[in-house]
């Protein structure tokens, strides 16, 4: 969906990367750059070289540094900049697509990307026929990427009565912070946070350290593993607190098929415990997204929740299918 090619504004790095773009302003001590494989990156002018450019343009520097802006398209250069006061200025250029050679692998570490996504699904039940019920089942996916810094959130919560009787109510978060160390390495952190009435469970909480690895990073397919260890305390409302040390797996992948109009999925978080306890914790989710219009998307997913070691009169497994409409972007 990008535009054609038509002009470039070209950022020479210190470390001799290049970031392509459309420069859209200067503010202080940065650049604004936009680009169409990373959306807008704020960059540090102490780690830019040169700048090239396809039509002059007044850039103004800051601190009093030189910095060699000339033209690429066979004009003359613009020379150098001169000192001036700090200012911050719009420029005005044609939007561009191009990732020029080694842009992108090393540009994060001189810029900061800025960016946030999502995704939310909804779905709510009100039968007054033989069974009265109401049901509420919703669940979320956020996540905000700064610089080399990745924040996200998923949650599901669950809500059914039949007759003023309350037959479910759960709800389960997990939170999770990446870290880029040398591609394709990341560091991250793990806090999950679940509840289930009937299972007797108040609160259960997981959180830990972990080290992740890409298998793919691609537009098309994404693989990804990371491998930690966690603290699991669980606190019950009629049954003891119980507390566990233990190793945690994670494990999530997508990838589009049949001429990229299908999204396959599977994402699973498995926590084993240490010392002999036999607490071990399954969660998967599993299905196949189908894009719709303007954002809308329906999904077909499968979850698996599995507790080797419940509480009395209560199973090991739960399981749900669910058909999913919602809004991503």
């Amino acid at each position: 969906m990008a535009p054609p090619v038509l002009r470039a504004d070209t950022l020479i790095m210190v470390n001799g990367d290049r970031l392509s773009g459309r420069l859209l302003q200067q503010g202080g001590d940065y650049l604004v750059l936009e680009t169409a494989y990373a959306g807008i990156l704020e960059i540090d002018l102490d780690q830019v070289r040169e700048i090239q450019r396809d039509h002059s343009l007044d850039l103004r520097p800051t601190h009093g540094r030189a910095l060699a802006v000339s033209e690429s398209a066979g004009q003359e250069p613009v020379g150098q900049l001169q000192s001036a006061p700090p200012t911050t200025q719009p420029l005005d250029a044609e939007v561009v697509h191009e990732v020029a050679a080694g842009g992108l692998l090393e540009g994060a570490l001189a810029g900061d990307l800025r960016l946030f996504t999502g995704a939310l699904n909804v779905a709510l039940v009100s039968d007054r026929g033989n069974s009265h019920t109401n049901e509420l089942y919703l669940d979320y996916h956020f996540e905000t990427t700064r610089g080399r810094g990745n924040l996200s959130s998923r949650g599901q919560f669950e809500y059914e009565t039949s007759r003023r009787q309350t037959l479910t109510d759960q709800w389960l978060i997990f939170n999770k912070y990446t870290y880029d160390l040398r591609d394709p390495w990341y560091a991250s952190a793990w806090l999950q946070l679940n509840m289930d009435r009937f299972a007797d469970l108040r609160l259960r909480t997981v959180i830990g350290p972990a080290m992740g690895y890409r298998l793919f990073a691609q537009d098309d397919l994404n693989l990804s593993v990371e491998l930690g260890t966690v603290y699991i305390d669980e606190r019950y409302n009629d049954n003891p607190r119980q507390e566990h040390w233990g190793l945690g797996l994670s494990l999530e992948y997508d990838q589009l098929v049949w001429q990229e109009r299908l999204q396959l999925y599977h994402r699973q978080r498995t926590f084993v415990s240490w010392g002999g306890t036999g607490q071990d914790l399954i969660y998967t989710w599993t299905g196949v997204r189908v894009p719709l219009m303007g954002g809308f998307v329906g999904s077909l997913e499968f979850q698996i929740e599995y507790d080797s070691r419940p509480v009395d009169d209560v199973l090991t497994t739960d399981t749900t299918l669910l058909l999913k409409l919602g809004y991503q972007w």
